[in-house]
């Protein structure tokens, strides 16, 4: 599995490089995994709908790819991360 402290590695190297400091990472996807039920179900009811239909192409197609990024989660496929970091001044 693809970790993101691995992804952030790949990126940057070396983190002092990629001039932030105190970079953390975090796997989220188990505090994500209860609420793709939930988002699939608000995102089909009729004002839901509208606003997909109203919002334009790329949001129709966002929509449409719900089930099949629960379906990749669910198999290992997306893993959800976060990244916090701080930027010094200069």
């Amino acid at each position: 599995m693809f970790a993101l402290c691995d992804f952030v590695a790949g990126l940057w190297g070396d983190r002092a490089e990629c001039g932030l400091e105190n970079i953390e990472t975090a796997d989220w996807s188990a505090a994500v995994e209860p609420f793709w039920d939930q988002v699939i179900d608000s995102a089909i009811t009729p004002d839901a709908i509208f606003g997909v239909l109203k919002a334009g192409w790329q949001t129709i197609q966002g929509a449409l790819a719900l089930d099949l990024m629960k379906s990749g989660f669910r198999r290992g496929l997306i893993r959800y991360g976060l990244l916090q970091a701080i930027k010094p001044h200069e």
